[in-house]
């Protein structure tokens, strides 16, 4: 299966290629620690909360709930896996790839998806194989700015009231649509990006909160293996 594993030398490089990505989660990062602040988090707390969340759609929803008074526990929980639950999808494409790895290295890459260490990953793999080191490395990278990024906010929320208004937030969207174009290179990829494009759209427009997320990954996995299935027919 090609797996490399235990390779500094790809784990440094998964630390490379992720570093770009942080020019727009910085914003994001600052932002959740100016706004645990207003909801009266004290650091320990911030600092807790970023180490075992590690999703900032999720603890910016967290943050929310908790800060309207009248959030209960359990609901609390249901949504932010609710919010995080197309992680679930992103790694059930890279578990082909996992089988073989020791029990606690596959939790521990579970652990560090996220939207951009996935989209690197899959860049790599289309590229040279996949490579556990490399995505730890990328998800070492965005934990620890994201953290610093939390901390960060905490500190100077008083002088930064909104981080997101400088429109730094674009940057991210900037840096997966430079990875994405690359890849549309066939007819299979470019359907199911359309696909899941139109899907997340309307589903952004018609259906509340975070649902069309979960919709446009089913929808987009559904088209690309009923695309290739039927590819495989055909030959």
């Amino acid at each position: 299966m090609g797996l490399a594993y235990r390779s500094p030398e790809e784990f440094w490089e998964g630390c490379r290629d992720c570093l770009p990505l942080m020019v727009g989660g910085i914003p994001f990062g600052l932002t959740c620690g100016v706004m645990s602040v207003a909801a009266g988090f004290h650091l320990p707390e911030i600092i807790l909360m970023s180490l075992l969340v590690f999703s900032g759609t999720s603890q910016f929803v967290m943050i929310m709930m908790l800060q309207s008074g009248n959030a209960v526990l359990g609901l609390v929980m249901f949504n932010v896996l609710l919010v995080n639950l197309h992680n679930l999808l992103l790694m059930a494409s890279l578990a082909p790839h996992l089988l073989g790895l020791p029990a606690s290295l596959r939790h521990l890459l579970c652990f560090g998806i996220s939207d951009g260490t996935y989209a690197i990953t899959m860049n790599r793999i289309s590229q040279r194989g996949y490579s556990a080191d490399y995505q730890l490395g990328s998800s070492a990278v965005q934990f620890l700015f994201w953290l610093a990024a939390n901390i960060a906010g905490a500190f100077i929320g008083e002088y930064i009231s909104s981080p997101l208004s400088w429109g730094l937030d674009f940057s991210i969207t900037a840096v997966f649509i430079a990875i994405l174009i690359p890849k549309l290179c066939d007819r299979t990829t470019l359907v199911v990006s359309a696909v899941a494009a139109v899907t997340a759209v309307i589903g952004a427009v018609c259906l509340g909160g975070k649902w069309y997320i979960l919709l446009a990954c089913v929808t987009g996995t559904l088209t690309g293996v009923w695309l290739e299935g039927r590819a495989k027919n055909a030959d």
